[in-house]
């Protein structure tokens, strides 16, 4: 069998696809699956809509020898890879970690609403609506949905996707042997998260959390921007 990843990011870049792709580059040959990778990061030089058709040209000639091709997220390589499937008759599956229209939304159209709230309601900028309808439209046109979490299933169902067509698959970690502890001190109720410190990631709702009960002696460590081990 032969597997088509295509990714938005790939190290040394940073984030959870990066990490996912590069998991599965090296693990899945040694359960008898080949996999090509197909990275937007040699196509993002290029200007908008330009690098979208080349990177559908990437993928398309990489599947001509696959059995399918598997997307990483629904809009940015998702949609060039939705085409080349359709272009090649191949199996399309996407794995979907986010709402990307919220996402978007969030960081450029002001979009200040949480993710539960603005997948229930009609939004006014025509951008995100755009992306919503590229997002919904890749979800559809897929065999199956990836997703890590009930909770992404359920935000899923809100794009009025079919249940059957989502699968819910955990993310996994390897543990290292040796982990570097971050200190509790004596009496103190601490709240520790990892990830990337971007808005939508959810880190100052902790916070906020975190200072109303101060006087409690709680305490919040956000594990962002360090070596893997480390945020472990």
């Amino acid at each position: 069998m032969k597997l088509v990843i295509a990714t938005p990011l790939y190290p040394p870049e940073i984030g959870g696809p990066a990490t996912y792709a590069k998991l599965l580059f090296e693990g899945l040959p040694k359960k008898g699956i080949e996999v090509d990778l197909v990275k937007f990061s040699d196509v993002r030089h290029l200007p908008k809509i330009i690098r979208h058709y080349i990177y559908y040209r990437h993928v398309l000639k990489a599947i001509k020898n696959a059995d399918v091709v598997l997307a990483l997220d629904p809009v940015s390589v998702g949609l060039p890879a939705m085409w080349a499937a359709k272009k090649a008759g191949k199996p399309f599956v996407v794995k979907i970690v986010g709402d990307y229209a919220w996402e978007q939304g969030t960081q450029r159209f002001g979009v200040t609403q949480n993710l539960d709230e603005f997948v229930k309601t009609k939004q006014a900028n025509f951008f995100v609506r755009k992306l919503q309808k590229i997002q919904t439209c890749v979800a559809n046109a897929a065999t199956r949905i990836i997703v890590p979490s009930p909770y992404l299933k359920d935000i899923i169902l809100q794009w009025k996707i079919p249940e059957e067509k989502i699968q819910m698959i955990y993310n996994s970690i390897e543990i290292p042997q040796n982990i570097p502890t971050y200190q509790k001190k004596t009496g103190e109720f601490l709240v520790v998260s990892a990830g990337r410190r971007v808005p939508w990631k959810g880190f100052e709702a902790i916070e906020r959390v975190v200072e109303k009960h101060k006087n409690e002696n709680w305490r919040v460590f956000i594990a962002s921007g360090l070596p893997r081990i480390e945020a472990l």
